[in-house]
């Protein structure tokens, strides 16, 4: 295990961290805002962009620890932020509470664009200039971003009557159902319903695959072919085949999922564990204080812990 740490300043902040995104040359994208609203949002939220770089390095006897130097550009926002998305050029796209997608390009907004009535709950980039969004409204949308415009492509729209029969809430069909989570894989992306309910999405066309599952209340979700991990209950994750079949249920319910090649890693506010797709083992599971998690360009995973933003590469033990 390799470890990279860096103090990064948070001390400041009157509201939570929403979540973290890397992208590549070190950067890394902090959501400041609440998560919950009753009504309308009278926050201001805020993204705060880091970019890292090495400054020193020690050697102690088991692994190799790096110090590095924490920058930071801090971009305020009207209302609170709900996710985040980098592209492979290093463009930003943050969604917030109210439906509006943001591009963010260096260390400044380039554009605010209205894709959704209600909160964008997930953001992908399939290109490097295709974007998928997801809503609260029920709404998946392909925008493609050209110039400094954001314009959509094309609109797919979830409602009770595409749910399994076994997790439908209520008797109209034409209801919205709420998007709460997305995560891409190649041109696939595959979205999960506040139900449990659960699609794979191909594009550009958009043709939606539905996932056999069961009624859960789902959180967060990965995608990495062929395996979907998800949590949502109190006790635990679980980790899926693409045709619903359950592979693995983890004693964790984490807040944060993220697939490093072979591995998954998942986190609470209180513990970080590491599964083993290929082995079907639990690797690590121990106590580490977690505000938020991502997985950079690299393969590498950061942590945002306290002050510190930490970055972990996960090496396999030759033994």
């Amino acid at each position: 295990l390799f470890q990279y740490s860096g103090i990064f300043q948070l001390s400041t902040e009157t509201l939570p961290v929403v979540s973290i995104s890397c992208g590549s040359a070190g950067r890394t994208a902090v959501l400041v805002g609440e998560q919950e609203h009753e009504t309308w949002c009278s926050h201001e939220g805020k993204v705060i962009i880091s970019q890292r770089s090495k400054v020193s390095s020690s050697r102690p006897a088991f692994s190799i620890v790096w110090m590095v130097e924490i920058q930071c550009t801090s971009l305020p926002l009207p209302v609170c932020p709900s996710c985040s998305s980098w592209s492979a050029q290093g463009v930003l796209a943050v969604g917030d509470v109210a439906g509006d997608v943001h591009i963010v390009m260096g260390e400044a907004v380039i554009g605010v664009f209205k894709v959704h009535s209600q909160a964008v709950s997930g953001l992908q980039w399939i290109s490097y200039s295709q974007l998928i969004s997801c809503g609260v409204d029920g709404n998946i949308t392909l925008s493609q971003l050209k110039s400094t415009t954001l314009e959509t492509i094309k609109t797919v729209r979830l409602s009770v009557c595409d749910l399994p029969r076994l997790i439908r809430k209520s008797s109209s069909s034409a209801k919205q159902v709420s998007v709460v989570a997305v995560s891409g894989c190649g041109k696939e992306v595959c979205v999960a319903t506040e139900t449990g309910g659960l699609w794979i999405i191909s594009t550009p066309d958009l043709h939606m695959k539905p996932v056999p599952s069961e009624p859960q209340a789902v959180r967060t979700l990965s995608y990495s072919a062929p395996f979907i991990a998800l949590s949502g209950d109190e006790e635990s994750s679980a980790v899926l085949s693409d045709d619903g079949t359950l592979v693995e249920s983890l004693p964790i319910s984490a807040d944060y999922i993220c697939r490093v090649e072979e591995f998954l890693v998942l986190a609470d506010e209180t513990r970080i564990m590491i599964y083993d797709v290929s082995s079907r083992k639990i690797l690590l599971d121990e106590k580490r204080n977690i505000r938020a998690l991502s997985v950079t360009p690299q393969s590498d995973v950061v942590v945002l812990a306290e002050k510190d933003l930490i970055t972990l590469r996960l090496v396999r033990d030759a033994s």
